[in-house]
This record gives C-alpha cells, sequence and structure tokens, in this order.
C-alpha cells in the first residue's frame, strides 16, 4: 500500500480490470475490452505506396468505429538472452551462435486492444463533485453490459479482419489465459515468461522521481501537443522509410513499452466546444494578441474541413514507459 495526498491506495484500487471472462477484459469504469496479439511486418521493408495503402485501411477502419471506442496499440521491448542450439549447423552458423549466446537481444511483443464503454459515458474532471470525492460518476457501470459484450465482437472482427486485409499482418485473439498472462506482463513489467509470476502482482510505491514496481524503476513519458497533419512514413536515421513512432520502437534500445491510443470522440460536441472558442476570442479580440488570433483561423480551418469532409474527430495519446532494475546509490 501507499498513500498520496493521505488517501491511502492498494494496487488494486489503481489497477482498472475488474474480471477476464468468456475472452474479454471487463473493466471497473464499466468497459469491456477484447486483445490480439499482433504478428506485423518488419517496418522498414514498406514502399511509399505500402505505407499509403496501410494508412489508408487504418483511416477506413476507424471511420466506422462507434463513439468512444479506445483502440489501443501496446508494443513490448525487453531483453532475453540469445540461446539457441548449435546441432545440425554448420561451421560458421555455430562460431556465430557461440559469439551470441547468453548475450542480451531486444525482443518485441506487439498486442492490439479495442474496448467499449457505456454511452452516457461522462468526461471526468475534478470540478465533477463525485469524481472529486472518488465516487463512481454512473449508478451502476455494468449497466447493459451484455449488449457491449456482444457489440465489442462485431467491433473487433471487422477492425481486425480491415487491417488483416494488409499482406503480413494478422492478429491472433487472446483468450482468458492469453489475456490474464498480457495483465501480469503489463502490470509486473516482465514480459520474458521465464520469469514472469504466473499469479501475483508485484508491489507498488510512488517518488518524487519515479515509481517502482517490485525491484524495477519506472517512469512514464507522456506526448501531448495539438495534433497536426503527418504523412504516413519518414525517412530515419538510415534514409529508410520508417513509420513516424519509429524512434520510438526498436530504436530505443532498452526495456520500454510504447502505448498508442486512440478514442473516437463525439464530433458534435468537439466542434460546438471550438465554436465556443473561436467566437469567444472573436468578441475579446480587442484585448487579445497575435498568438490569440492565430488560434482563432486555425479553430476555424480545422472546424470548417472536419464539417466539409465529414471527417471524424479522434483523441491520441502516446506514452513510454521506461523500466530497468534499480541499483543502490
Amino acid at each position: 500500500m501507499f498513500s498520496i495526498d493521505n488517501n491511502t491506495k492498494t494496487v488494486d484500487d489503481i489497477i482498472p480490470i475488474f474480471s477476464v471472462e468468456s475472452s474479454q477484459l471487463i473493466l471497473k469504469d464499466g468497459r469491456v475490452a477484447v486483445g490480439f496479439s499482433v504478428n506485423g511486418i518488419e517496418a522498414e521493408k514498406l514502399s511509399a505506396k505500402q505505407y499509403d495503402y496501410l494508412n489508408t485501411l487504418l483511416f477506413g477502419a476507424l471511420k466506422v468505429l462507434p463513439e468512444g471506442t479506445i483502440v489501443q496499440k501496446l508494443d513490448a521491448y525487453y531483453f532475453k538472452e540469445y540461446q539457441t542450439s548449435t546441432r545440425d549447423k554448420t561451421y560458421f552458423q555455430r562460431r556465430t551462435i557461440e559469439h551470441f549466446t547468453e548475450r542480451k537481444i531486444l525482443l518485441h511483443d506487439g498486442y492490439l486492444l479495442i474496448s467499449m464503454g457505456p454511452e452516457l459515458e461522462r468526461d471526468r474532471n475534478a470540478a465533477n463533485t463525485l469524481f472529486a470525492l472518488g465516487r463512481s460518476l454512473t449508478k451502476n457501470p455494468f449497466d447493459r453490459i451484455e449488449d457491449r459484450q456482444a457489440a465489442i465482437e462485431q467491433v473487433a472482427a471487422d477492425f481486425t479482419t480491415t487491417l488483416a486485409s494488409f499482406e503480413g499482418i494478422s492478429f491472433n485473439r487472446l483468450d482468458d489465459e492469453g489475456l490474464q498472462n498480457l495483465y501480469l506482463q503489463y502490470y509486473n513489467l516482465e514480459f520474458d515468461k521465464a520469469y514472469q509470476p504466473t499469479d501475483a502482482l508485484r508491489t507498488f510505491g510512488p517518488s518524487s522521481t519515479h515509481a517502482a514496481i517490485g525491484e524495477k524503476r519506472v517512469n512514464v513519458i507522456t506526448m501531448s501537443g495539438q495534433g497536426s497533419p503527418l504523412e504516413p512514413f519518414a525517412r530515419n536515421a538510415r534514409n529508410i522509410m520508417s513509420p513516424w513512432l519509429y524512434p520510438l520502437t526498436n530504436y530505443l534500445y532498452f526495456p520500454h513499452v510504447l502505448s498508442v491510443s486512440i478514442k473516437i470522440m463525439n464530433k458534435e460536441k468537439i466542434l460546438s466546444d471550438m465554436d465556443t472558442t473561436a467566437k469567444v476570442i472573436q468578441n475579446l479580440d480587442f484585448m487579445m494578441t497575435q498568438d490569440n488570433r492565430i488560434k482563432r483561423e486555425e479553430i476555424l480551418d480545422f472546424t470548417e474541413e472536419v464539417r466539409s469532409e465529414n471527417k471524424n474527430i479522434v483523441s491520441t495519446s502516446v506514452n513510454v514507459i521506461l523500466y530497468g532494475e534499480m541499483r543502490p546509490s
């Protein structure tokens, strides 16, 4: 247990998972999620046309998702000692294996999680009295959960089928055991199955500079900022076409977890809020700075583009979890 602002919390209070059943994750806020292991392709093998096509597939798959759906790509990068048999190998193959044996290499496991929440999900902020008191915003977050459990199956099947039409990409549905294993791996930050706890979570403790999970020191980096247009790919340090997030993948040659989440937002509500902001800036123009005027023009351009081209609005979250063994100072 640990204490923050005199509020004592347990590990169970932090973890959002309520139960694992019927190959689904039931979360404490009433959301229902399904998971897949992802068999991808070497990103540096793709051409510009392939990146464009994959990007088009992703846009199409996201556009038809119901409001409130969250798609999360979880990529775990971890060290493991290189070990393989030299049996039936040639001389040079044996020497190569012997050279790398017991050296640590960075491995990668990819997962896809898709979740849906209650229809009347409310924005959470400290101004809401119930939220400030730590109470539920809904009387029963599990109300009509059977409907969400049925809906998520079709939504997830359609989404993965669309992306799997790209040659080289495939998805394997995680059953109860697979979800439980991922749950233990993620919250223990132990992705090498040889050392993974089978049924327990490590202790958690915060400090001013980091968090501690068991013997691991943990830091989380969250990227924030206003969205801007991006190309489907960028050239990396070797001048090879790669995804925009390439610098956060295996390019970081140390253990880390990359989490990218996309949430389908209520378009009309977002546009209404942005219209209000633009009007406030216009009405107070006489006391606004040039930065405020530029912001208003950007808002007007954005809302006009969304409405004229019937685009959806999403919220994107990018986080990198860095972890390693703690050493005595």
